[in-house]
């Protein structure tokens, strides 16, 4: 889905990329020591609710100690032995105790450093690793530096003894780390991690210590192995050189090995489900400092997330019955302790009753290989190519000349020309070292006097103006970024919540229309010292909209040699009392930008079904939604981290695409009345750019008479059967068709009257289409890297693909096409015609399918008895002039509506089949 700036406000969680270190007392399956902040009680109430899906009871059972964890079910189920520091413990020790907690009772010596317990089958022995035979058991542990790493000591061996403590064995005597031993089901072997022969490997034995093999071969960490249900293969965890870590599977004998996830992630603790079919593991591939429970069947697939925790969860084991999962969590005062809950085994089978299509084909779409599959890269022509390769085995008709290819370019970026120069007074700045352009100046050689103008703000509401006292017209101004008194919570301007007022473009607008040339951003006290002194990727910042005016950032060391001014202090007096100091420099400064925007060829994927009724197959349903994403990330992403991270989009869009391609599927022998074409869109988050190709070029198409349109934009996460339909009101008979059709379904529905909004389905409804509009929610994943197929509700994604096939039948089986009705976009959508804190209002509509131009703001539609209608505005006309200041782009008609107050008249030139009129208007108050 487009993320808008104009049309939607998120207020998301953002989530820290950064990982953790892990300080254990031997192996990979203690308890990690987390130090994330806890959730408030909005959050808590909803990662209970998202927990109690799985999970019921969720109990805690040790209380007493430094750190308790690595605890496993005996065969009866009836008791649990683990680790911990307790009492006057230096190091870890064994315990026992009760399923509840009680009878706790100390199993090892008490001397030197064990860890990795474990049961015997018949529940009649246990085995653990110890090194109290060490001539120095007790030695401190060097600290080791690295993450997710630990030391290993080297005089570890695994003993067996009865479940008491008594009649200790020595079960390995290798000169090395010998640890993590569980036993097989049938009781005859024991699989373990040996450091023996240099790296640490696994190793298998019978279980009185004979016969001991190495069964891995590979560089790097393996361990924390356990035989499934069966006794045929072995899961375990694989750590390799970038520091992540796999889950792996392969035979008792080391043959037939899988790696079955494959994450930028730590993916460790597994262990089988009782039924053999499913493991359970500890991961963070979340894209957090924590680590949360999941599940997963043995192909890596239908992965489940099990805890919802700020804090950490690691360690999982399922009883000997599976309806309990025990685990160690730091989730109450961020202690390592032990914890139990009754585990839904119902849910587990009914989260994978789902559509194997549409899971494979969403899961594809979704994979780290695409990266992203952004407009114009190779990982969306492969989704183009998966998608037009899925509609011909379908048997759906291609779209034009045996292609189901229609082709447009796009522009996919922006890089810098020959022609780029910047100096003051004949001192010659060095492009890229000591200036940049920004991606939305314009192109041009500019010369003139140099002005400082402060924070570059003209606030009426906070009573300052750095405009005060200052003609700006033909100059050049020096304007800092952000806005004063940042991150000061007592500030008296912004109370350290951003406004809009430290928005560039803001910035820019404000500058031009007081008359200024060019502008100089600098950085500022904020990012002052020399380290942060950085100049904005051109590549990576504000789009590619031409804003009218030349615009470049200037590094602080430059400008300050340049002009003799300190620049820091100025803006430390500013702050200090929001007192303005703008001045004119005395420079001379000439500015050459020279830009051009790259263009890359891209497509739409359009197959269809020709109708059987001659009279309606003329007539065409469409059904689409768009299948590119963010790629690595950029301005459109939500992720906190400034590295390239794949944004997969698993629910934005894959789920989209995948339901257009299981419709395809599910319609294609229905033999519909009337034509049904199913389109996935590129370009959709750049700005609907594939639908509006298609609908601007509908008479070559070869589907001219379009009767609707029905979008799907973000349905992978239904949450309580929650579901927005939008559009129920742009044809007589949608509304009750939706509801008609709802009753077999009881979704929990929400309406949208309108056919405006942030996606594809806009582009046909400008285009006088009735159309229909599905989505499961804005969630925290939106447009950031953790929007994976994990967190995808299979079983609820089907639900919504029935629901949409089945009032694309009810559209299809009417005698009359759908009716359009024309209604204006609900206020939300309006915030352009919405000043942001005096409620100035026009009625116009923008034509959101236009927002990549950057010749003025063309209007789709204004609303009856508006200012914009009673002022002589109508659909199609190009704003291009507000006030006599240019208007390039929707952030200067934005701004120049925020800029006026309810009553002030402004003159607006437009330009209106070629001609350019003025319009005398009298702002109104929403």
């Amino acid at each position: 889905m487009k993320k808008n700036i104009l049309t939607i406000t998120l207020s998301l969680l953002f989530l820290n990329l950064n990982q953790i270190a892990f300080s254990y007392g031997g192996d990979d399956k203690h308890e990690n020591h987390n130090h994330s902040p806890k959730v408030n009680n909005e959050n808590k109430e909803k990662d209970e609710k998202n927990e109690a899906k799985f999970l019921n009871n969720i109990k805690q059972i040790t209380f007493e100690g430094e750190k308790n964890g690595e605890s496993y079910f005996s065969p009866d189920g009836k008791e649990i032995i683990f680790q911990g520091i307790r009492n006057k413990d230096k190091f870890y020790q064994i315990y026992k105790m009760d399923i509840n907690g009680k009878n706790i009772k100390l199993i090892s010596s008490g001397k030197g450093k064990t860890t990795c317990s474990y049961f015997t089958p018949d529940g009649k022995k246990i085995i653990y690793a110890s090194n109290h035979l060490s001539a120095n058991p007790e030695k401190e542990e060097v600290k080791n530096p690295r993450g997710y790493s630990w030391d290993f000591e080297k005089d570890m061996d695994i003993f067996e003894s009865n479940p008491d403590g008594s009649n200790l064995k020595r079960l390995t005597f290798s000169d090395g780390y010998d640890a993590e031993g569980t036993f097989s089901h049938d009781g005859k072997h024991i699989v373990f991690t040996s450091q023996r022969d240099g790296d640490l490997e696994l190793y298998i034995m019978n279980s009185d210590g004979s016969n001991q093999k190495r069964i891995t071969n590979y560089e790097g960490y393996d361990g924390g192995a356990f035989f499934s249900p069966d006794d045929k293969q072995i899961v375990y965890r694989r750590f390799d050189k970038t520091g992540n870590a796999q889950i792996v599977t392969m035979n008792t004998d080391g043959s037939n090995l899988k790696e079955i996830t494959n994450t930028k992630a730590i993916n460790w603790c597994p262990a089988y489900h009782p039924d053999g079919k499913h493991i359970v593991f500890s991961s963070n591939m979340n894209g957090q400092r924590n680590f949360e429970l999941f599940i997963m069947d043995l192909n890596g697939e239908n992965v489940k997330q099990l805890t919802f925790n700020s804090l950490s969860d690691v360690l999982p084991i399922f009883s000997p019955d599976g309806k309990k999962l025990m685990w160690t969590s730091t989730r109450i005062d961020n202690k390592s302790q032990i914890f139990i809950a009754d585990f839904n085994n119902q849910n587990l089978s009914n989260s994978e009753k789902s559509s194997k299509n549409v899971y494979n084909d969403l899961s594809f779409l979704a994979n780290d290989k695409l990266e992203g599959r952004r407009s114009g890269t190779k990982g969306a022509d492969i989704a183009s190519e998966y998608i037009a390769q899925k509609f011909s085995e379908i048997g759906l008709k291609p779209f034009s000349s045996n292609s189901y290819f229609q082709k447009f370019d796009i522009t996919t970026g922006i890089n810098l020309g020959k022609k780029n120069s910047f100096e003051v007074n004949g001192i010659k700045g060095d492009l890229e070292k000591d200036f940049i352009p920004l991606s939305f100046s314009d192109n041009g050689d500019i010369e003139g006097d140099l002005v400082f103008l402060g924070y570059g703000i003209k606030s009426p509401e906070y009573n300052y103006d750095d405009y005060k006292n200052i003609d700006l017209k033909d100059k050049i101004a020096v304007i800092l970024r952000h806005e004063p008194q940042e991150k000061n919570e007592k500030s008296e301007f912004n109370g350290n919540k951003p406004t809009q007022y430290s928005e560039l473009r803001y910035k820019v607008f404000t500058a031009k229309s007081q008359g200024a040339k060019a502008i100089i951003l600098i950085n500022g006290k904020v990012n002052y010292d020399e380290k942060e002194d950085q100049l904005i990727n051109l590549k990576s910042f504000g789009g590619t909209g031409n804003l009218g005016i030349p615009v470049i950032q200037v590094k602080n060391s430059f400008i300050e040699k340049v002009t003799g001014k300190d620049f820091k202090s100025i803006q430390n007096a500013i702050d200090e009392n929001l007192s303005t100091n703008s001045f004119d420099l005395g420079k001379k400064v000439k500015i050459s930008v020279d830009l051009n925007k790259e263009y890359k060829s891209t497509s739409n994927v359009i197959g269809f079904i020709e109708g059987s009724d001659k009279n309606l197959k003329d007539e065409t349903i469409i059904i689409g939604a768009h299948y590119d994403h963010l790629g690595l990330g950029g301005e459109e992403s939500l992720s906190d981290s400034k590295d390239a991270l794949v944004h997969n989009g698993a629910d934005d869009n894959a789920s989209g695409s995948a339901a257009v391609i299981e419709l395809a599927r599910l319609l294609k022998d229905t033999k519909p009345k009337r034509s049904i074409v199913f389109m996935t869109f590129s370009g959709e988050e750049l700005g609907l750019l594939g639908s509006s190709y298609f609908t601007n070029n509908l008479n070559k198409s070869g589907f001219k008479n379009i009767v609707a349109m029905l979008n799907m934009d973000m349905i992978g996460r239904l949450d309580g059967d929650k579901l927005s339909v939008g559009g129920i009101k742009t044809a007589t008979n949608f509304e009750k068709i939706v509801k008609d059709t709802n009753l077999d379904y009881n979704f929990n529905l929400s309406y949208f009257n309108d056919g405006y909004g942030p996606s594809d389905h806009m582009a046909f409804y400008l285009k006088d289409i009735p159309v229909l509009f599905f989505f499961t929610g804005i969630h925290e994943d939106y447009h950031r890297p953790s929007d994976d197929v994990y967190k995808i509700n299979f079983q609820g994604l089907d639900k919504v693909i029935s629901f949409v096939k089945n009032i694309t039948l009810k559209i299809d089986n009417q005698k009359e096409k759908p009716q359009l009705v024309k209604i204006a976009p609900d206020p939300a959508m309006m915030s352009t015609s919405t000043g942001k804190s005096n409620g100035a209002y026009l009625g116009t509509i923008p034509d959101y399918t236009s927002m990549d131009s950057d010749k003025g703001v063309k209007i789709s539609g204004v609303r009856e008895w508006s200012p914009a209608d009673k002022g002589g505005m109508i659909k199609d006309d190009i704003i291009i002039g507000f006030d006599n200041i240019k208007i390039n782009t929707i952030y200067d008609y934005t701004y120049a509506i925020k800029s006026k107050k309810p009553n002030d008249k402004v003159v607006i030139k437009i330009l209106r089949n070629g001609k350019e009129l003025n319009l005398s208007i009298i702002i109104g108050k929403k």
